[in-house]
């Protein structure tokens, strides 16, 4: 017990040692705060010792968090005070580059491990953060970087001595150092004053170059105090470190012996109480020292991803002015793209589009038919399957609900008339025992006067014959004739009696005979109530049986229901099924028809480079926007073209704007010469007579008139275009509302072009009616597809519907399965019923055998008193002779 308590104090002591030690250096750090503030060179060096050496002991144990609290209120109260000295050099020290301020205060929390700075010109710039204590306190917990920091600290130095215009990192570390120095916000606009202005003037001029010689002799001093405070903060370093050491030593042998003591002292005592909880102490420390560890690391981790994010925006912002440098270069290519003048080519171009376009569509149409009847097979056997899932889930419903509720309201009436039957019986059963116990009390009682009647008449007939006998002999004796005549009178007398006894006896032999008739009568009513009862029984058995045969036939129906539920659903997978795969066939369609495009535009590059090997590449065209720009300007007249009035839009064709490739056609014809446009010229001509020759094909009725969406180009490009243009026009006009008549476009109202550049306008926006017939195509797969997800979704909610369904039905069978267990439960009520029936006529029976034995001792008082009347008789006839 010793020993534990003696090494507790002692820890106890070194810790109040540390505390008393922190709140020395608190104490000197506010007493150099307090100094004037005209003592420049001595004033920025004060702050340099106020971090590592406060916050290495708030890592030895958690009880200490409130230095940690104290050392950043003390921070926080020095940032106040010296905001306005640092005002004025941070003025003049920001002017060498203008991302030193920016970048300080973004770093103040990055680079950790750099402890202290000589470079106390950038840490009089630096701008904390709002977690600039935080991290001061924090970072000192690192005891074993502090000797390699001091080492980068003093690269850095000589570093900042030799460049000074790479500021930057002394910035960065001094802010880790004293991020409690703060600028005031007026530094911010002169950080960005340009150097061509400070060379204009040389006044200003002559006032920097002093400025800055009297700062680097306030820097030079400042380094020298800075170097002799970063040895005491060494010294002081080292003094905790040696006082941790000495912690870490005392605490394990302390562990040491705070276990042997444990296992030393008995179990459950006081000693070992203690004992464990030093234990637990030492416990603690140590796992104090592995938290602090894995804290260097995450810090160590934080920096590199802090530094990793500066990097990337720094890309990032490269990356942005690169942009903005292709922006330009792009608005200017756009422009120069505005004034080429390659349209017709471009037409040429198209129009070859246009017919492979039209022959794919040939090609894709039955395609399109046949896929479009086979999902109209499959949509109306999805409808005869569901509608026929519906009929027969409807009539099965039906049918189970109507037996049901059949069985039920049977099933109800029989378990009503069963409750009133046994209420009935009950009652009965009930006033019945209540009126045979009150009957047979009445007889007990009866029975039990007249034995005591009976008894006092023979004991008075035994008086009586005792008297006779005694006045026998006396006549015997010789008495006299008086004597005799008072025999005779007793003789009347006696007689007398015995007549009104004999009269008695037979009351109430009549009564008794009455009674025993009415209780046989009783009986054979209680007989036959139970015959009424068993006959009653053995229906309700026969009729809960019954109902457990139609409940058999209801489970035994059940499974084939859900068979048939089973059945459907298949039916609906299969469908679903089908559906499925009429749905990847189209995409499949769509897919082929994605490669035949993308083969068709490979091959027309090809075909391009091949008949321009000499054109210059221009790549940068394809990134291009929409060809907007070839409808902003005009373009020059055409001998072939004559401006016709327009009085349709191809707008509701679904062609918005040229492809890219399309424009890459159209650029190299701004380099071409007069020659070579009039040749041009000629091949352009020469291939638009084949256009003529062969016409388009009519709009199919499966096709929905697409093919006449070709035919405005065809007719605008021909040599009919000299004559007066209105009618072609208009029939053109006439067959495109025709087309998309019904549709979700709408044409546009007429235009009246007065120049030639309009109608090159007019024919680009024509010819690019090439897509309009896929996206429709497209259009209309999607709206197929879209349908069969909507009935596929409607099958999914029949499909839940009926398994709703087949819930109820078993729902309703569980019911009628608790009816009938209910009915069980009234046929074993009912045969405890006939048990306390059986119970009652035993109970009869055995008053009826009382009653009987006390008839047969009333037969045996009756012998004995007709044996009393022959005895009677016998005396008086003796008496008498």
């Amino acid at each position: 017990m010793a020993a534990p308590t003696r090494w507790g104090s002692f820890l106890s002591q070194a810790v109040a040692g540390v505390e008393a030690r922190l709140d020395t250096i608190l104490a000197d750090n506010d007493d150099s705060t307090s100094q004037p503030k005209e003592t420049r060179p001595t004033v920025p060096a004060s702050p340099v010792k106020q971090s590592p050496g406060p916050s290495r002991a708030a890592s030895t144990t958690r009880t200490n968090d409130r230095l940690q609290e104290r050392l950043a209120r003390a921070l926080a109260a020095k940032s106040a005070g010296q905001m306005a000295d640092s005002a004025a050099r941070s003025s003049v020290s920001t002017q060498g580059s203008p991302r030193q301020s920016i970048d300080a205060p973004s770093r103040n929390s990055i680079d950790g491990v750099d402890r202290a700075s000589p470079t106390v010109k950038e840490s009089m710039r630096e701008t904390p953060s709002p977690r600039g204590s935080q991290d001061v306190v924090r970072r000192s917990q690192d005891s074993g970087s502090l000797d390699s920091s001091t080492k980068e600290v003093s690269t850095n130095g000589e570093r900042e001595v030799q460049k000074p215009a790479e500021g930057v990192n002394g910035a960065r570390n001094s802010a880790d150092l004293q991020p409690s120095i703060t600028p005031p916000p007026k530094s911010m606009p002169t950080m960005a004053i340009p150097t061509s202005t400070r060379e204009a003037d040389p006044q200003l001029a002559l006032d920097g170059a002093n400025n800055e010689g009297r700062t680097v002799q306030a820097d030079k001093a400042l380094q020298e105090t800075q170097l002799q405070h970063q040895e005491e903060i060494h010294s002081y370093v080292e003094r905790i470190d040696a006082l941790e050491a000495k912690l870490q030593f005392l605490a394990r042998e302390a562990t040491d012996s705070a276990r042997k003591a444990a296992l030393a002292a008995p179990a459950g005592s006081v000693e070992k109480k203690l004992a464990e909880k030093d234990q637990q102490i030492a416990q603690l420390m140590e796992e104090g020292k592995n938290l602090a560890n894995t804290e260097q690391k995450h810090r160590a981790i934080l920096k590199k991803l802090r530094a990793k994010a500066a990097e990337d925006e720094k890309a990032l912002n490269t990356l942005q002015t690169a942009k903005d440098k292709s922006d330009k270069e792009l608005e200017t290519l756009r422009v120069r793209a505005h004034r080429a003048d390659e349209l017709e080519k471009t037409h040429e171009d198209l129009q070859k589009r246009l017919d492979q376009t039209q022959r794919e569509l040939n090609t894709l149409r039955p395609e399109v038919r046949s896929k479009d009847s086979t999902i109209a097979e499959l949509r109306s056997q999805l409808q005869k399957a569901t509608e026929q899932a519906d009929a027969m889930t409807a009539k099965v419903n039906e049918k189970a609900r109507e037996q049901d509720k059949k069985r039920i309201a049977d099933l109800e009436d029989e378990v009503a008339a069963l409750k009133v039957e046994k209420n009935l019986v009950a009652d009965r059963a009930k006033a019945q025992a209540a009126d045979l116990r009150e009957k047979a009390e009445r007889a007990n009682e009866r029975v039990r006067a007249l034995e005591l009647e009976l008894k006092a008449e023979m004991q008075v007939m035994e008086g009586k014959l005792e008297a006779m006998r005694m006045r026998a002999e006396e006549a015997s004796s010789g008495v006299a004739g008086d004597s005799q005549a008072k025999l005779l009178r007793q003789v009347e007398t006696l007689q007398t009696q015995y007549s009104i006894a004999s009269e008695n006896w037979q009351g109430i032999e009549a009564t008794l005979l009455a009674r025993i008739t009415g209780l046989e009568r009783e009986r054979d009513e209680a007989l036959q109530r139970e015959s009424e009862m068993r006959r009653k029984a053995r229906e309700a058995a026969v009729r809960a049986k019954r109902h457990e045969e139609e409940l058999e036939e209801a489970k035994t129906k059940i499974p084939n229901i859900q068979e048939d539920v089973k059945s459907y659903q298949s039916q609906l997978d299969t469908l679903k099924k089908r559906a499925e795969e009429a749905e990847a066939a189209l995409a499949a369609a769509k897919a082929d028809f994605e490669k035949q495009k993308q083969a068709w535009e490979a091959e027309k590059e090809e075909r391009r480079l091949l008949r321009q090997p000499a054109e210059r590449p221009r790549s940068w065209l394809e990134d291009l926007p929409g060809s907007s720009f070839l409808k902003t300007e005009s373009r020059p007249a055409s001998p072939q073209l004559v401006a016709p009035q327009r009085t349709f839009s191809t707008d509701f064709l679904g062609i918005q704007s040229l492809t890219g490739k399309a424009r890459k056609v159209s650029a190299p014809s701004s380099n071409s010469d007069a020659g070579g446009g009039g040749g041009a010229g000629r091949g352009r001509r020469r291939i638009s007579r084949p256009g003529r020759r062969v016409p388009l094909q009519p709009a199919s009725p499966g096709g929905g008139g697409s093919s006449s969406l070709f035919s405005p180009p065809v007719s605008v490009f021909s040599p009919a275009s000299e004559t007066p243009p209105s009618h072609p026009l208009d029939r053109e006009v006439q067959r495109g509302e025709d087309a998309f008549e019904g549709g979700d476009v709408m044409s546009s109202p007429p235009q009246q072009y007065s120049s030639q550049g309009g109608l090159l306008q007019d024919m680009v926006s024509v010819s690019t009616v090439a897509a309009g017939p896929s996206v429709q195509l497209v259009e209309r797969m999607s709206a197929a597809i879209r349908r069969l997800e909507s009935e596929k979704v409607a099958a999914r909610e029949e499909l839940a519907r009926i398994s709703k369904q087949r819930d109820d039905a078993r729902a309703e069978i569980v019911a009628l399965m608790r009816e009938v267990e209910g009915s069980k439960a009234a046929v074993k009520q009912l045969a405890v019923l006939e048990a306390e029936v059986a119970e009652v006529r035993e109970r009869y029976e055995t008053t009826l055998e009382l009653l009987g034995e006390k008839s047969e001792l009333v037969e045996e008082l009756k012998a004995d008193v007709e044996d009393v009347k022959a005895m009677y008789r016998d005396l008086v006839e003796r008496t008498i002779r």
